[in-house]
């Protein structure tokens, strides 16, 4: 086995999402987590229009815990481990250590002070 080549250049496309409007069927605790978060992820590029619908997805999962009436406790660790898995790209998932999160590291930025 040996070389075979130039790796091939991967060029992502990403579109702002221009409407914010919530998909039809998102009603109740997911479009009030939709309203919630969708003009920051926006504004962050986190949420594109290539990643809108797993967004919503995101927020349906949300709806479905907070209104959750399953019978077994392993229903619920299924739901909240399918969204933690969805949610962690969008940087919804809460932090271990406050402050340990810096929104930019350039070149002149100060070293974490512990």
């Amino acid at each position: 086995m040996g070389l075979r080549g130039r790796l091939p250049t991967l060029a992502l496309h990403t579109e702002p999402l221009d409407d914010l409007q919530a998909p039809d069927y998102l009603q109740g605790e997911a479009l009030l987590f939709w309203d919630k978060h969708i003009v920051t992820l926006t504004r962050n590029q986190l949420v594109t229009v290539q990643t809108a619908d797993t967004f919503a997805l995101c927020c349906e999962l949300w709806g479905k815990l907070r209104n959750f009436q399953g019978a077994t406790s392993r229903s619920y660790l299924d739901l909240v481990k399918a969204f933690q898995q969805i949610a962690k790209p969008f940087r919804l998932l809460p932090v271990d250590k406050p402050g340990s999160v810096v929104e930019y590291r350039g070149q002149n930025s100060p070293e974490f002070d512990f």
